[in-house]
C-alpha cells in the first residue's frame, strides 16, 4: 500500500490506501492522535474550553529543601539548592545551544513525573499552579524558555508551547487536529514530511512521535 504525505507551513494532506474505509480512519485518528483537552470543543456561549490558558513544559530539579524532596528518579534527594541550580543551569546551555531540546532532556533528568510526557503539564489557567511557575509561564512567548524559576516544589525551566493546527484531508475530506508542540519539534515534522515519505508506515510514525497528550503538575 502506498500513502503520499506533504506538509507545508503546518498542513498535512495524505491520501489513504485504496479500499480505505474513510469513516473508520477518521475515527481512528480522533481516538488515538487528538486528546480531548486539544479538541475545538465549544463550551459555554460558544468559546472554546481552553480560551485563557497555555501549554507548556518543565524540567524540574529538586533539592533537600523542596516541599517533598523525592521523585521518581529518587526515593531521598540529598543535594543542596546550590547544586540544583549547577545541574539546572548546565541543562539550560544545552538546551539554548541547540545541543538538546527541553523535552529531550525532562524525559531523564526532570524530577517530576511529567518526565514521561517530555515535561508536558498539559493547558492550565491563572491559579492552577503555584504563583511563580504561573506568572513566568505566562510572561512567556510561544516556543520561549524561562530563566531558572524557583517554587516551593524546586527549580524549573519553562517552555511555552507554539500553536500549530494539522489538517488531513482524507479522499477529500479535512479533518483538523490541534497540535501542540515547541518549535524545534514542528521543524522536525516538517524536516520528516519534506524527504517526501511515501509509505503508510512512516506517516504514522510522525504523528506517533508527537501525540498531543497532557500530564498534571505533580511536585
Amino acid at each position: 500500500m502506498s500513502l503520499s504525505l506533504t506538509l507545508t507551513k503546518g498542513r498535512c494532506r495524505w491520501e489513504p490506501p485504496r479500499g480505505t474505509d474513510t469513516e473508520k480512519l477518521k475515527v481512528y485518528m480522533a481516538e488515538h492522535h487528538s486528546a480531548p483537552e486539544l479538541r475545538p470543543e465549544l463550551g459555554v456561549n460558544g468559546r472554546n474550553g481552553n480560551e485563557g490558558k497555555i501549554r507548556a513544559a518543565h524540567l524540574l530539579i529538586k533539592h533537600r529543601d523542596s516541599r517533598r524532596p523525592s521523585s521518581w528518579r529518587e526515593s531521598e534527594i540529598k543535594r543542596t539548592k546550590e547544586e540544583a541550580m549547577n545541574i539546572l543551569l548546565a541543562h539550560e546551555a544545552r538546551i539554548r545551544s541547540g545541543q538538546k531540546s527541553l523535552g529531550e532532556i525532562a524525559i531523564s533528568e526532570s524530577d517530576c513525573s511529567s518526565a514521561r510526557k517530555m515535561g508536558d503539564l498539559g493547558f492550565f489557567g491563572k491559579g492552577d499552579m503555584q504563583k511563580e511557575f504561573e506568572e513566568a509561564a505566562f510572561q512567556l512567548k510561544p516556543g520561549e524558555v524561562s530563566q531558572v524559576v524557583e517554587t516551593a516544589s524546586g527549580l524549573h525551566l519553562i517552555e511555552r508551547f507554539t500553536n500549530e493546527s494539522i489538517a488531513l484531508t482524507i479522499d477529500g475530506i479535512e479533518v483538523n487536529e490541534r497540535v501542540m508542540m515547541p518549535n524545534k519539534d514542528i521543524e522536525r515534522v516538517e524536516s520528516a514530511a519534506a524527504l517526501g515519505s511515501d509509505t503508510k508506515s512512516n506517516a504514522v510514525a510522525i504523528a506517533d512521535e508527537f501525540p498531543p497528550k497532557v500530564t498534571p503538575l505533580v511536585t
